[in-house]
């Protein structure tokens, strides 16, 4: 098994995580989805890491930096809504 195939295996358990709580819920929460672009943002960079071009590395990496700021925003405004 390749290390491609294996980043890729991680995101099919991802979207089959997201189904299965969709379907025990009725309901996707917002970060799975995130989740799942960050993990395929990863295997892009890793994968195709020195093909890219040095800015394209930078702006994935400035994605994913993004998305994990947007995940953290998530769920610290959830914790306020239950909080009041």
């Amino acid at each position: 098994m390749k290390l491609g195939d294996l980043l890729l295996l991680f995101l099919y358990l991802e979207v089959f995580g997201m189904l299965a709580l969709f379907y025990k819920d009725h309901k996707i929460p917002i970060a799975i989805p995130i989740y799942i672009a960050i993990t395929a943002l990863c295997r892009v960079m890793i994968l195709e890491g020195k093909a890219l071009e040095p800015i394209e590395l930078i702006s994935h990496a400035g994605a994913i930096l993004l998305l994990g700021l947007a995940v953290y925003l998530i769920y610290k405004s959830q914790e306020k809504n239950a909080a009041d």
